[in-house]
């Protein structure tokens, strides 16, 4: 198996800097690509991915210059550009770990899975977390009734899936918007039929940088696109 690890990224400079080299160590013994799309970054981003290319043979680097600033259409460039058989999509800020790509990997390969999900929330301790993180927790639930998927993290956004998956479907109906995208995703992935699971991961606080989104404005374009997918649902045919 071969795998193209997918980093989207506006103005992370100073993470990927220290992130590449941790996927590069938490993935020795693998068959992997690193493809960093850049959404038109102002803070050195170009430099430091070449500088870093100078050390990596399996990094690659590609500047996104369109007005239109998406997550997930930067996820889908770095498909489009991906080598590998398989995909990783990971945050580059550090909310998903390095360290637990193997765990992901590892169940992706023992159990032949289509799809498996980095959750958050497989296993919920709720004096250790933060006000926001139950929010989300409560918020994803919510999300799960409504759109009737199984995932105990349907805004995830870390993910291992067969690339030939994302060829079959129409990824322009999929990958747009925001953190979205994912939902989407689980919602055709469970009406086809692919099979699935969810894996515990550790989510993370950024090293540097602040987070581009705000919970709340994100609550609603959320729900609006939830009850929209709800009762149109997506062409797949």
């Amino acid at each position: 198996m071969s795998y193209s690890i997918i980093l989207p990224a506006y103005r992370e400079a100073k993470n990927l800097d220290i992130i590449i080299d941790q996927i590069q160590n938490f993935m020795k013994g693998e068959i992997f690509e690193i493809i960093v799309v850049d959404d038109f970054s102002d803070d050195g981003t170009e430099q430091i991915l070449k500088k870093k290319q100078k050390k990596y043979r399996n990094l690659f680097y590609h500047l996104r210059k369109l007005p239109d600033k998406s997550l997930a259409k930067s996820i889908l460039k770095g498909i489009s550009l991906s080598k590998k058989n398989n995909i990783i999509v990971m945050d580059s800020d550090f909310n998903h770990k390095p360290r637990d790509l193997k765990r992901l990997i590892s169940r992706f390969k023992n159990k032949k899975l289509d799809f498996v999900v980095g959750s958050r929330f497989e296993k919920v301790e709720f004096k250790k977390l933060k006000f926001r993180f139950i929010l989300s927790y409560y918020f994803c639930i919510f999300l799960s009734i409504l759109l009737g998927v199984k995932s105990s993290d349907s805004l995830s956004g870390f993910f291992v899936l067969k690339k030939k998956i994302i060829k079959k479907t129409f990824e322009k109906k999929i990958f747009y918007g925001y953190g979205d995208f994912f939902f989407r995703l689980i919602y055709l992935i469970e009406k086809k039929n692919y099979r699935y699971e969810n894996v515990q991961i550790m989510y993370g606080e950024r090293i540097y940088g602040i987070s581009k989104s705000t919970f709340f404005g994100l609550l609603f374009k959320y729900t609006f696109q939830a009850i929209k997918l709800k009762v149109f649902g997506i062409s797949y045919n």
